[in-house]
């Protein structure tokens, strides 16, 4: 039978198509990288508040094509070679229209309240839940694959290491057969997340499931399964 490749969507694309379909801005909640709020640090200050909003256009694939400060007044974020870095680095979850992934603009809010981090500014895309015994995935960094990183999985109940090994030359990496419930994986060259392996059957219709996971830039993980 033919494979059927499909993208998990994790995040209620539905209000960006329908934003971009109208011509207006969706709004997101994003968490902040450091560079973006030190460099806001003294106009938030004069302004008596802890959030920064950005409009930003993402591609299809989620990355900042562009972006525009939009408060406080008078900051302007793209004049700041760090923090405009920081900010064109950052995945976001792809927008969807008609099933398909497109470009769209974007309002995001970002709150520089919370200690900033580097963690991946779409909390659904933090961690990963699959089915299955093992971890099949791709990493990336900088939208090119990371090869020869080390990972390290470990359980996240007993903090014990249940697996050691390296990505191999395109950044991919399939472990051995664990047990099923949460684990913390650690990535060097990249960061770490959890992933949550579900004990659930790997079917779908009758057909049989294979899930890989897909380690983004800034911590974000997304997950895609294919039928056969």
């Amino acid at each position: 039978m033919k494979n059927v490749t499909l993208l998990l969507l994790l995040f209620g694309c539905s209000v960006v198509a329908s934003a971009q379909q109208s011509g207006q801005s969706a709004v997101r909640k994003g968490t902040p990288p450091r560079a973006m709020c030190s460099a806001a640090a003294g106009k938030l200050r004069e302004s008596e508040t802890n959030e920064v909003v950005l409009t930003m256009t993402l591609d299809s694939k989620g990355k900042v094509q562009s972006f525009r400060t939009e408060s406080p007044k008078g900051l302007r974020l793209e004049e700041n070679k760090e923090a405009a870095a920081a900010i064109n680095a950052l995945q976001f979850h792809p927008a969807q229209k008609d099933g398909r992934a497109v470009r769209v603009m974007v309002r995001v809010e970002f709150d520089c309240s919370e200690p900033a981090s580097d963690a991946c500014p779409d909390p659904n895309l933090g961690q990963a839940k699959i089915e299955g015994d093992t971890m099949d995935g791709l990493v990336e960094r900088e939208g090119k694959p990371l090869k020869l990183a080390q990972i390290r999985v470990y359980s996240s109940s007993s903090g014990k290491t249940v697996w050691v090994w390296r990505t191999d030359d395109d950044g991919r990496f399939t472990s051995q057969k664990l047990p099923p419930g949460s684990y913390r994986v650690e990535i060097s060259g990249w960061g770490s997340t959890t992933v949550v392996l579900d004990p659930k059957s790997d079917s779908f219709a009758g057909q049989t499931v294979n899930w890989s996971l897909e380690f983004l830039d800034n911590g974000c993980v997304g997950t895609r399964f294919n039928t056969d």
